[in-house]
């Protein structure tokens, strides 16, 4: 038998969603992690740690931490004594503050509409070298069919990779979010392509700037490790949806969509306005954003008489400035 207290892992982990695999338990063996030294490398910007059981940190029943903070140029030990059975594993993701004075979210181009067809294009934009995107498109379609299949962009560097999406229980508002990053300064369109006619579409494409100057961390592909998908939702008038930034180092933006004419909505109270776009077709797509954790407030997604969708991202400053020391016991 083997009980000798060893160091089980150390790592910076990253800021995606999965976040990072810290430790996994051997074949036949028990493991007792006994404590976690968190440092916080920063000397500005504090940062928030969360620790769980398996991959899903997302299942609030295997968290061993939630968002914990610690102060820039601190450590911190916690004393933890978590029983691993072989096999399981330990992940973690980190999440460094934003200052709110470096960090720009504007529309990239002005958010545009169509009405029948298997396509809409945006009017052409220009990206700067660096910059990170989120795209979101939405389909109206009552024949309950038509779906993005493919993009014709040819901005230096941007591929478009998915975030999320979501179609509500009938089946007639689709809504997709996509990330990229740039790396050159061409003026062009973007094309989604439908793969079969829709009654109407929408698309709105935002860019944030500056972030990039944060930068420990690589951003992933096509800026993947700069965005966090918090979730969709399905409103129907009146309804508050409860969407909170997992660590609230981030900012908060949110899209809705609704298969109704030029419906235009008020951001809530803490919410800035980035795109409002009616339109005379049955498709309306708007977006807000509020910077966390300075202020939260819920938005009222639904203000009409139409039933919405919508889409929340937190987006992240990538730095990676915690680093997580496990120490522990194996016994075999």
């Amino acid at each position: 038998m083997t009980d000798t207290l060893k160091r089980l892992g150390q790592a910076r982990p990253a800021q995606t969603t999965a976040g990072t695999l810290l430790y996994t338990a051997p074949s036949a063996t028990t493991t007792a992690v006994k404590n976690a030294l968190i440092t916080n490398n920063d000397p500005i910007l504090g940062a928030f740690v969360t620790l769980g059981i398996g991959s899903d940190l997302t299942d609030m029943s295997k968290r061993i931490l939630s968002s914990y903070y610690v102060a820039p140029g601190d450590s911190v030990y916690l004393p933890l004594d978590v029983v691993l059975a072989t096999g399981e594993t330990l992940y973690a993701r980190q999440s460094c503050m934003i200052d709110p004075g470096q960090m720009t979210i504007a529309a990239a181009v002005a958010a545009t509409n169509a009405g029948s067809g298997s396509s809409i294009v945006s009017a052409s934009w220009t990206e700067a070298n660096n910059d990170l995107f989120l795209l979101t498109v939405v389909l109206v379609d009552a024949s309950a069919t038509a779906q993005v299949s493919s993009f014709t962009d040819t901005h230096t560097g941007v591929s478009w990779t998915l975030l999320q999406s979501y179609v509500n229980i009938a089946s007639t508002i689709r809504i997709y979010q996509y990330t990229a990053q740039s790396t050159g300064t061409t003026n062009t369109t973007t094309t989604v392509t439908f793969d079969s006619v829709c009654d109407t579409s929408a698309l709105a494409i935002d860019k944030i700037t500056a972030l990039t100057s944060l930068v420990d961390d690589s951003t992933g592909t096509n800026g993947s490790t700069a965005f966090r998908a918090l979730g969709t939702t399905e409103a129907p008038t009146g309804t508050t949806p409860l969407f909170i930034a997992n660590e609230m180092g981030a900012s908060v933006f949110h899209h809705h969509a609704t298969g109704t004419i030029s419906e235009t909505q008020t951001p809530q109270t803490g919410w800035t306005e980035v795109d409002d776009f009616g339109t005379t077709n049955a498709a309306t797509i708007s977006s807000a954003q509020l910077l966390a954790p300075a202020s939260w407030t819920r938005p009222t997604v639904v203000t009409g008489s139409k039933l919405r969708v919508a889409a929340f991202a937190e987006i992240l400053n990538t730095k990676r400035s915690l680093t997580v020391t496990l120490d522990g016991v194996e016994v075999a």
